[in-house]
């Protein structure tokens, strides 16, 4: 009964996912967006592994709450100003006259679900108190739909986003220096691809606004490439964890000598995530890179910084 209620909540998750999309209203798309996370708060209490389970379900309701229940207001607002809510209507009409502050809130509300570096808190605590198949999930479909509901948001109000385009570029940048450094000095290995994943939606957001064709395929890339990599990471790391009963990296050092066939899935996959040769990775780094270069030549130190600590964290 335990396992048939399990598989009933996730093809319940599957169904709300799908929804999203393939809706075209901004108001279905909401509803369906908010309650796949409901199901994931919901899962990671049920079938969360540590003590602290309760409060990493806190902080992913205590985001949802601040940052998504407003969003009904703004859906109310663009019905009176523009009368319609359908995505492709509202891509041609003149979206960008809303206001600055109701913009912003709007896109935060997706950015955090993404999320974004300084409102990244609940993604780390979800993924280390989750079980596996909860951690993969969240990494390869939910991350997903924040940067889908951006990719709306961004064809709506084209002129509005690149108004703000240094901001946001900015704090991605940062964010992704100093989560490397501190993805270098932990211990607890799923710590350290959740922190990871962090860094490579940040290097989305850092490319989100420069509406190129270069930077919309680099942006496709990742997306897809981060949700294999990581759910594939996530899931290796539950069969080192049921060996072991342990997550921390000095605990687990020669497992190569128990599990070989195991490590060599591990190195591929951490292989993949640098953005080796043969990988969709490398595809994705070369075309992001140039973009960001041409918008700005001295953020090519950023970008040695993030590929080296990138390196380093994957050796």
């Amino acid at each position: 009964d335990h396992t048939n209620f399990c598989i009933t909540m996730n093809i319940i998750l599957m169904f709300s996912i799908y929804l999203v999309f393939v809706s075209i209203s901004l108001l279905l798309f909401y509803f369906t967006f908010e309650s796949s996370l409901l199901i994931i708060f919901y899962i990671i209490i049920k079938w969360g592994y540590g003590d602290f389970r309760f409060n990493s379900s806190f902080y992913l309701m205590f985001y949802t709450l601040v940052f998504s229940l407003p969003i009904l207001y703004l859906i109310f607002n663009i019905i009176i100003s523009f009368n319609r809510l359908n995505f492709y209507i509202l891509e041609i009409s003149n979206i960008y006259l809303i206001n600055d502050f109701k913009f912003l809130y709007l896109t935060i509300s997706f950015i955090v679900k993404i999320p974004i570096y300084l409102i990244h808190g609940w993604l780390l605590k979800a993924h280390v108190e989750a079980s596996f198949f909860s951690s993969m999930i969240l990494a390869s479909v939910i991350l997903k739909l924040g940067s889908y509901g951006i990719i709306r948001i961004m064809f709506i109000m084209k002129k509005m986003f690149k108004k703000f385009c240094t901001y946001f570029i900015s704090i991605s940048l940062i964010g992704i220096v100093i989560l490397r450094i501190i993805c270098i000095s932990q211990l607890d290995i799923k710590i350290i691809v959740a922190i990871s994943s962090v860094v490579h939606i940040g290097v989305i957001i850092a490319g989100i606004i420069l509406i190129t064709k270069t930077r919309i395929y680099g942006r496709y890339y990742i997306i897809i490439r981060h949700g294999f990599v990581s759910s594939g990471l996530f899931y290796l790391i539950n069969l080192i964890y049921k060996e072991t009963n342990r997550r921390l990296m000095y605990i687990n050092k020669g497992i190569i000598n128990i599990m070989p066939s195991l490590i060599i899935f591990f190195s591929l996959i951490c292989f993949c995530n640098v953005g080796s040769p043969f990988s969709i990775n490398l595809i994705r780094e070369i075309l992001l890179v140039i973009r960001l270069i041409r918008w700005y030549k001295y953020i090519i130190i950023i970008i040695i910084v993030y590929c080296i600590t990138s390196f380093l964290y994957s050796v």
